[in-house]
């Protein structure tokens, strides 16, 4: 149907027509030719395109109903086909456009805004244009435009076997193929080696998906046995698990209590505090840091600054700023890590004697 012929049968202006599907076809949304006509009163060519009904199924939510019934009229397709629709709000009986080609789905049908891959009547997994459409990043109208030509050449049905519709985001029913894995293959020939990848990593997911075990109820007592100690020795394993959890998250409270009183915004506590909130002597907490390869044999009495080694294991940062005389100096950090190595691991010679008034009184 041209657009001459849209615009007299629906009342519209035929320059509105037009200046609507060029719109959608700057957007992707459409793969549409201008052709030229001669209204007879002059040597002046007029633009207009040629629509097929596949076209007008992609532009069905920018017309009226009166108008989406003469284009059914024209191309001598069925007006409506009534289908029980299952939502989440009850069962409902709708009456769904029947486009050509587009084979209605049984009833009840299970709506949802964009279509992914499914196992559709038994036969395998499909993926739907509208996800290589998100897997690839092409516009969806060039991906409906690709599946449309290569089903052509392989003369093996084009919507009357791949044919599908989806709901958009609006709640409009739009048009889509839905592939299996041999189509969706061939397909992606023509896309480059990143975009294959995408699709081809999906449908290695969704088959991973399908391949998972299935719970299978015992149609036996001793298979009902068989499980049910099963069950119970798991649930004995992760009862145990979460009562180690329990005692290490207990004894960890003490460390994780210290660290969060004396880091700062950043998490990290300087030698000062850190060496008074744990209780160590200055002098020899350097001297096993130096051991233990934490601090550098060149530089730890004065100003201890850490090694890599320490640094890299998430033991200790290291800062750099200049004074306000002008001399550049760097600082060291501990991080909660190290907080929690030295509570642990410190020898009983590196932390400061408590004196007995001290301990009478506590």
């Amino acid at each position: 149907m041209t657009t001459r012929t849209f615009a007299k049968k629906s009342g519209r202006q035929h320059g509105n027509v037009m200046s609507m599907l060029r719109k959608m076809v700057e957007n992707g949304e459409l793969d549409l030719q201008e052709s030229f006509y001669n209204n007879g009163s002059g040597s002046r060519q007029y633009a207009e395109f040629k629509l097929t009904l596949n076209d007008f199924e992609k532009i069905a939510h920018k017309l009226k109903e009166k108008e989406i019934k003469g284009v059914r009229k024209y191309f001598g397709v069925p007006a409506y086909s009534v289908e029980k629709v299952v939502t989440g709000f009850g069962d409902h009986t709708v009456e769904i456009p029947a486009f050509a080609g587009v084979q209605a789905a049984p009833t009840p049908v299970q709506l949802s805004l964009v279509p992914t891959a499914e196992t559709p009547q038994g036969d395998g997994l499909t993926m739907s244009s509208v996800e290589i459409h998100k897997l690839t990043g092409k516009q969806h109208a060039h991906v409906m435009r690709d599946i449309e030509k290569m089903l052509e050449d392989l003369n093996e049905g084009g919507a009357s076997r791949f044919g599908a519709s989806y709901f958009s985001e609006q709640n409009k029913s739009l048009p889509c193929f839905k592939l299996p894995r041999r189509e969706t293959d061939i397909l992606l020939t023509g896309y480059s080696v990143p975009l294959r990848a995408k699709v081809i990593d999906r449908w290695r997911e969704l088959e991973a998906e399908v391949a998972k075990p299935q719970f299978v109820v015992p149609t036996t007592f001793a298979a009902a046995l068989r499980l049910a100690g099963e069950l119970e020795e798991q649930r004995l394993v992760l009862t145990h698990q979460v009562e180690v959890q329990g005692v290490k998250i207990a004894e960890d409270a003490p460390k994780v209590e210290v660290y969060h009183k004396i880091a700062d915004s950043r998490g990290l506590i300087g030698f000062q505090k850190f060496c008074t909130q744990l209780n160590l002597n200055q002098k020899e907490i350097k001297h096993w840091m130096k051991d233990i390869g934490w601090l550098r044999a060149d530089q730890y009495v004065v100003n201890p600054l850490p090694t890599a080694k320490a640094v890299d294991n998430g033991y200790c940062r290291i800062t750099g700023f200049t004074t306000e005389h002008g001399k550049f100096t760097q600082q060291i950090w501990f991080t909660g890590k190290a907080v929690t190595y030295v509570a642990e691991k410190a020898p009983t010679y590196v932390r400061k004697k408590v004196k007995a008034s001290r301990s009478k009184a506590a």
